[in-house]
């Protein structure tokens, strides 16, 4: 039986909207919680509502994620043309469009539904029509769910009738691993194990991520404050090839050497997504980032001792792309691997860049090591997702 390595390439970024400055995403968010609150409590007086915004902008100012963590994000439901408004400082139309009547906005049958709409508009964009059809199509989201999926839709109004569609969902900020895993099983099995299958060549990966359909702007906490300024939107596609055929793309791309993955122990309480009647609710816990730092270190020796190496001994030869699910997350695992600034700079930069795009944020550090023609072929990297369980789950690539 002849081995087929699996290569990750053909990376590509897509922003349905400009990204918006962190700052004034920050400002747009503070007033809408103010005026929801407003409506909400059915507060008429100039001077209470006065105050109200102001205290609703200082603790904005104390625990929203500000604009020296993160530059900019993409926000495809916000709206900042007041020509659009349906109230005055309405920037979500679609989500909100009547706050006095319903604070907590459209239920969550309609936002599936924008969610669709969103995902098509996506994929359509990511295939041209003069671009071939791949073998199969592995839809990543936490952000949306109906049946038929955007993706069967897709295939449908393509006469793709043939391309083998796989859902990959709810598997939180580390939804790429597992989609990585399942196209490098499909093209194992079409490779070495059915002996008389068409082999496959081409497996295509698309997150779809809209985290702002499901902004909550009901809860003025602490929490719910961080959250809904820590996501944003994110739109990721990428190819899986089989190493014979990756060699005829005259490209560059990841060769996956090893997976692994663990639960950590009694945690699964720190992080839960649960659909609601107006939009999914998030719980992210102040403990996860203590969690993380408690056993990554273990974790990351158990994915080495996947191929055989020593991390202890070889942390220096590898560069990191870690999911940046938060500064205090960032900051602990380099402390916990006792790594430099220079090896977590890609998590930081792709933080900064884009907000936590939940599993669009990996793929995009990928697509930048793919890219960065200073990081040379042949360099190992050790990539690590964090979600759900709560679960880490890790990847050793090899540029080529």
């Amino acid at each position: 039986m002849n081995y087929h390595s699996v290569i990750l390439c053909q990376f590509d970024l897509l922003n349905l909207k400009t990204p918006i400055d962190q700052k004034l995403l920050n400002f747009y968010k503070a007033k809408i919680f103010a005026k929801n609150y407003c409506s909400k409590e059915k507060v008429t007086d100039p001077q209470k509502i006065e105050q109200i915004y102001k205290d609703v902008f200082e603790k904005f100012s104390k625990y929203a994620i500000s604009e020296d963590r993160i530059q900019k994000m993409q926000n495809v439901m916000l709206d900042t043309n007041p020509e659009n408004f349906i109230t005055e400082d309405n920037y979500y139309p679609e989500l909100f469009p009547n706050l006095a009547e319903s604070p907590l906005g459209i239920d969550i049958y309609a936002r599936s539904l924008l969610f669709n709409r969103i995902a098509l508009n996506v994929l359509n964009q990511f295939y041209p029509d003069d671009l071939k059809k791949p073998d199969d199509i592995i839809h990543v989201t936490n952000t949306g769910y109906l049946s038929p999926g955007p993706v069967q839709t897709f295939v449908d109004q393509k006469q793709w009738f043939n391309t083998c569609v796989t859902h990959s969902y709810q598997m939180g900020c580390y939804g790429a691993f597992p989609a990585v895993r399942m196209a490098s099983g499909f093209l194992f099995s079409s490779w070495n194990g059915f002996q008389y299958a068409k082999k496959k060549l081409h497996i295509d990966i698309v997150h779809t991520e809209v985290f702002s359909l499901h902004t909550n702007v009901d809860e003025i906490t602490p929490e719910n404050i961080i959250n809904m300024t820590l996501f944003g939107d994110g739109f990721v596609k990428y190819s899986a090839y089989e190493s014979k055929e990756f060699e005829n793309l005259n490209t560059t791309g990841l060769k996956i050497l090893t997976n692994y993955e663990e639960v950590f122990p009694n945690s699964s309480e720190n992080l839960y997504w649960i659909p609601n009647k107006h939009h999914f609710y998030f719980y992210l816990s102040k403990n996860v980032p203590h969690v993380i730092k408690n056993n990554i270190l273990n974790f990351v020796i158990n994915l080495c001792d996947q191929i055989g190496i020593n991390f202890l001994e070889n942390k220096n030869n590898f560069i990191y792309a870690v999911h940046p699910g938060g500064p205090k997350i960032v900051q602990y695992v380099q402390e916990m691997l006792e790594l430099t600034d220079d090896q977590m700079q890609l998590s930081r930069k792709t933080f900064f860049n884009h907000g936590n795009v939940s599993s669009s944020t990996i793929p995009i550090a990928w697509k930048d090591i793919v890219e960065d023609n200073a990081i040379p072929k042949g360099q190992k990297i050790i990539t690590i997702g964090f979600g759900p369980g709560i679960t880490a789950s890790g990847l050793i690539f090899e540029k080529v």
